[in-house]
């Protein structure tokens, strides 16, 4: 594996963690919460994760997205969409972790018409997540709770 793959496995590692540590943080009972008319759960943050890196493998791959992209649908079941999260992760990981370094050149467009370098990409996952876990950390905060939980 390159070192610009391991750089983008291990960022998408940790940042997948992080949303999980910061997820769990929050109480089960309010991770279904919503805040506001047009507010969005942690539970549905996560969802929308988890389909959102089922859809940035299949753009790894250089396939069709599976999944549609619309928002994700109220999570009834809060510790479900932790495992589908998991499961959306180690996918994403093994698909990085399975590119030839000489691909990393390949140009993919993505659905809004940008188009970028696959070596480019494989951060977006990382970030993506990122972005995301800004979001927990406020929901924690709503909730009362000001620990910075870093793993």
């Amino acid at each position: 594996m390159s070192e610009m793959i391991g750089a983008a496995v291990t960022a998408l590692e940790y940042y997948a963690a992080q949303l999980v540590r910061d997820y769990e943080a929050i109480a089960e009972a309010q991770r279904t919460r919503k805040f506001g008319e047009a507010g969005t759960s942690a539970a549905q943050i996560l969802k929308q994760c988890a389909l959102v890196m089922r859809r940035q493998a299949d753009y790894v791959r250089g396939e069709e997205p599976r999944v549609p992209f619309e928002p994700a649908p109220v999570a009834a079941d809060a510790e479900e969409v932790l495992k589908e999260f998991r499961a959306a992760a180690q996918e994403l990981r093994a698909t990085l972790e399975a590119l030839k370094p000489d691909s990393l050149a390949e140009e993919r467009t993505m659905p809004w018409g940008a188009s970028m370098p696959l070596g480019q990409y494989i951060f977006r996952p990382a970030y993506h997540l990122a972005y995301h876990d800004g979001q927990l950390a406020y929901i924690q905060l709503l909730l009362g709770d000001t620990e910075f939980h870093s793993g």
